[in-house]
């Protein structure tokens, strides 16, 4: 998420991930949203977060990607937005589900101890610079009262997704999905390939051979795929650490577009399991997510 938006009293301003750069498709209007940039062949790599060597982000940015052999890629499937930083992360369409194979970093946002109130120590999950910036003094990322202060809750911020319980009011931490709790995944902002806020999806971490049902519960930049909430790192053995920039693990996300109930419910565990289960078994399962 990058677009501030008001609602009522509350500004509810949305976060880019923390520190992570991704490639995304170059054009005037993206080139003024950062800082720096350098360009590789059309595509544009933000460097706003990192003031040094621009060669080194990329070698730094080779981690982030796991491509399927080729004879596994379809190339008509490959979306030119699904950028990373060797190029396109390829997915298939298999049945009525999407899959992509990359790594993961991992999303703070929605827990209640994600962002620690300014002033209080680095006692947040995630740093407070991933929310504030230094140079300008904004605050981006976390709920802001009519002054633009961000609103506190026990010591900590009130840190939205972008899945909501549309029942609550918005200066309410339990109005957002708990990254601490529920297993959800990130795409980019407007969904991808489909699919929707509240989307099922199957988190499978091929180095572990564990896998968890998930709901597509918060959205991140455009160009962006790879990133999961703390409680799907630790449910398929991934280090649930938002603190470390580098993503971790070669996980494939299975998405089952049009499978949930919209981003203004959030299902609990039990009904993203009892649902996720379901649309897995039908689809063929863990052997057949094996085989991509």
């Amino acid at each position: 998420m990058n677009i501030k938006k008001v609602i009522g009293p509350l500004l509810y301003v949305s976060a880019i991930v923390g520190g992570s750069a991704g490639l995304v498709k170059y054009n005037s209007l993206q080139q003024k949203k950062y800082d720096k940039t350098c360009v590789k062949d059309e595509f544009v790599l933000s460097t706003n977060e990192f003031k040094n060597d621009e060669q080194k982000i990329i070698n730094w940015g080779d981690v982030f990607l796991s491509l399927p052999e080729p004879d596994d890629i379809n190339q008509s499937n490959v979306n030119s937005n699904s950028m990373g930083f060797r190029g396109v992360v390829p997915y298939k369409n298999v049945g009525n589900a999407y899959a992509f194979t990359t790594k993961m970093s991992i999303d703070a946002d929605g827990s209640p101890h994600a962002y620690a109130m300014p002033g209080s120590g680095n006692k947040g999950l995630d740093y407070w610079r991933s929310v504030y910036n230094e140079s300008t003094g904004a605050i981006d990322g976390v709920i802001l009262d009519s002054e633009g202060n961000p609103v506190e809750n026990d010591g900590y911020c009130i840190s939205p997704t972008s899945l909501v319980d549309a029942t609550k009011e918005n200066d309410d931490q339990s109005k957002y999905v708990d990254s601490e709790k529920i297993p959800y995944f990130v795409l980019p902002e407007g969904g991808f390939n489909g699919a929707e806020l509240g989307d099922i999806g199957i988190i499978y971490n091929k180095e572990t051979g564990k896998y968890t049902c998930a709901v597509f519960g918060d959205e991140g930049p455009i160009g962006f795929l790879g990133e999961a909430s703390i409680a799907t790192a630790k449910a398929i053995g991934v280090r649930p650490d938002p603190k470390k920039l580098r993503q971790f693990g070669n996980i494939t996300y299975l998405v089952f577009p049009k499978s949930g109930d919209g981003p203004n419910k959030i299902p609990s565990i039990d009904e993203i399991n009892e649902k996720g289960q379901k649309l897995f078994q039908e689809w063929g399962g863990l052997d057949r997510l094996k085989k991509l």
